[in-house]
Formats: C-alpha cells, structure tokens, sequence
C-alpha cells in the first residue's frame, strides 16, 4: 500500500466524535478558500482518533458555526441543481433505491417516520409512492422546511442541537429515523446521534447513510475529492457499527451501495440499519481502524495524482484575465492549493442563485450571463459537472478560450 502518510500525533482541537478521545494521528491537511459570508475554517486535519481509529476533520468550528452555514447558505435548496429533492434522473433513482431498501425493511409503512436532513424532501416523496403515510421531515434550512410543506408533507426547521422552538417535545415519537448523507456534516456527532436515538421510541429503526470510506480510492474524481467543507465524519461500515455500539444500538443490517452522480462517474456509500433496543443497553465501546487504512490509501492515491499541468500553463501562459466557472467545492480547493489561485482570477460565475451576490476570495460570483461581456479565459472549475457546463458555454455562444481543470493534463 505504500509508503505511511502519517503527519505525527497530537492534542485533538475536536473530540473524535465517536468515542470522545482528544488524541489523533494527522492524516493530511486540506486548504480552502471559503466564501466571504461562511464562517467555516479555511484549513483542517484530517485526523485519525488514536483511541478508536474514526476518521474525521479535527475542524475549529463548533456545531453552531455548521448549523448557521446549512441554515443561511444550503445547497440543497435550489430545486434543479441540489440533490435530495429528486429533480434529476440520477437522483430521483438513487432516492427510489433508498426507498425501496427502507420499504423492505420497515414493517409498519403507516408508523410516525422523520427523515432528518430531508432536503427537498425528495426521499419522502419516494417512501410516499411505496405506501408510507406518516411522513415528515427536518432541516436546517427554512427554504427546504418551505419546500417540502409545498409537496404535502409535514416539515420542520430545526436540527438535531436544537434545543428549542419546532424540535422540542419530540422523544419517542418516532417509529423511524431516516439520517441519509446526515451525520457526515456533524460537528458534535455524538451529542447529535444520541439525540437521534431519543427521538426514536423503544423498540424502532434507525436508518443511517454515508459516503463509504474505504472505498474513496475506487471512485476518484479529482484529488481529495472527498476533503470539503461540508464532510467532516468519514465513515466506513466498522466505524457505523462503532458508533452503534457506543450509542447502546444493535446493527440489524448493513448495505454498500454505489450511486451515480454523473453520466461516468459513482458514488461509494454504506448504510446501516439499527435497532433502538427496548431495555436500554449499556454503550459498548468498538474499534474502527479500517477507515484509517483506507483514508491513508486515499491521500496517497490523491497526493500522487495533484498534478494540475493545464492550470500550470495557463498561469505561466500571462493569459490575463480568468473567469472561473464553478464556485463550489473544487474552485475552492484550487483557489488556495492550485495555480489557478496565482492567475489573475477576476471573477467566478455558478448557476446556483444562491452563490450568485456573494464572494469567494475577495472575487464577485455572478449569474453566467455576466460572460458575455467577458473577454478573457474561463476555467471550469467543476468535478462532475463539468459537460454539463461546457454545453451551457456553448449555448451562451462564448468566443473565450477555456480550460477544464478536472482534465488537469
């Protein structure tokens, strides 16, 4: 597997969010530009609890810092261009198939159901179709809370540190807790998690789903992939049952799935149904060292692919003027890791309404018809979209030369 990439042990600056440890192995270091308006740090670790093995983002950030960022700037929102409101094929087909696993799995579809983290509310649309019937859903965001009332279902705004307001009053009265691609954007994952358990009454299922760790290196996109702002728990299916046992659950089944997010490219994810046991079961405490081993693959695999020679000779080339399109999570990482932040970038634009009047490294994100008086290079700067916006480039009829960094040779 080649050589170690461990950075040296030290002090956690967050407990491991499983076992509560504050001694980790540094993994790698992944830098950021952020925008203007996040308060998220713009560099982590990537750690490995010495205790447990859990992998994670040892972050400065506190919950509250993570609740304000998926409450005022989600990306889940934007009908059209978010995933979890089933507006695309590939999407409305991977929240079929998580229907489809939980209504063979659930007995009772007339039992109280909570889908945390609900987005657009796409998957209980799905479970509606299968015969579910007792649906509603959580998010942070007040725009996703709105959007899924407009489908028909009952809707918080909340989430799971909540202490107040919409989520108070809620234990035991759930059946069901669905927690799909939730609990790898938790800070404090274990005072979430217990949360999650109290919501559910004895004797009901808990359905969690995660992107899959040890298998990142089988599906590489562009390096570091899967080191963004938003990720900071990386899960494999021992370190699921980890946090189940020490959360006093039983494992009742496991799944790994692969989704596709693009025309050409998979999605590595693991699930895990637990049961909430009616006596309550003293925490066991578990070990999950394989994600380390898979995660230490992967930076690897990451550092030795970083070559980015199309960005290096349009840096050396004094094109002038850049536009980027894309301002999300690779216009971020190469902004602050890449040439592309020592070109003279000018601007970025996105198609998503909700990063358009913002700021990402001191640069304006405009709407994409801000190109057409534009006359220099435009990098695209997107890890699965980007035919998607060479086409988009196309239509808009634009003249300028362009560069697709995800191409990087």
């Amino acid at each position: 597997m080649g050589a170690e990439v461990s950075l040296g042990s030290r002090a956690a600056l967050r407990p491991c969010p499983v076992c509560g440890a504050l001694r980790v192995e540094v993994l790698h270091r992944q830098y950021f530009v952020t925008p203007s308006e996040c308060a998220l740090p713009d560099m982590y670790d990537v750690v490995s609890c010495e205790q447990c093995g859990m992998v994670y983002a040892d972050t400065t950030a506190c919950q509250g810092d993570y609740d304000a960022f998926y409450r005022d700037l989600s990306r889940y929102d934007t009908p059209g261009l978010s995933t979890g409101g089933g507006d695309t094929p590939l999407d409305r087909a991977r929240l079929a198939q998580t229907a489809e696993f939980l209504a063979g799995s659930l007995p009772d579809r007339s039992a109280p159901l909570l889908d945390v983290g609900c987005g657009n509310g796409g998957l209980l649309i799905a479970l509606s179709e299968l015969g579910f019937d007792n649906l509603e859903g959580m998010d942070p965001s007040p725009n996703c809370a709105r959007n899924v009332r407009a489908a028909g279902f009952r809707a918080m705004v909340g989430t799971l540190s909540s202490s107040g307001g919409e989520v108070a009053g809620l234990a035991g009265r759930f059946r069901y807790v669905v927690l799909s691609h939730v609990l790898e954007h938790l800070c404090d994952l274990k005072s979430a998690f217990a949360s999650v358990v109290s919501l559910v009454e004895p004797g009901g299922l808990i359905w969690v789903e995660v992107p899959d760790a040890s298998r990142y290196v089988e599906h590489d996109v562009v390096p570091f992939y899967y080191f963004d702002v938003e990720h900071i728990n990386h899960f494999d299916e021992e370190s699921l049952r980890g946090l189940a046992a020490i959360s006093g659950l039983d494992v009742v089944a496991t799944i790994k799935k692969t989704i596709a997010v693009s025309k050409d490219r998979l999605y590595p994810a693991v699930g895990a149904l637990m049961s909430v046991p009616v006596i309550a079961r003293t925490p066991r405490a578990s070990q999950c060292r394989g994600a380390r081993l898979s995660v230490m693959e992967y930076v690897r695999h990451s550092r030795e692919n970083d070559r980015w020679d199309c960005l290096e000779q349009l840096q050396a080339s004094g094109a002038g003027s850049v536009a980027v399109w894309g301002a999300g999570s690779l216009a971020q990482r190469l902004m602050a890791t890449s040439p592309l932040g020592r070109c003279d970038v000018v601007a970025f634009v996105d198609n998503d309404p909700s990063k358009q009047g913002t700021c990402l490294a001191g640069r304006p994100v405009h709407a994409p018809d801000w190109l057409r008086g534009f006359g220099g290079t435009i990098v695209v700067a997107a890890a699965l979209a980007a035919d998607a916006i060479m086409r988009d480039i196309e239509e808009l009829g634009l003249p300028n030369p362009v560069v697709v960094a995800s191409k990087r040779r």
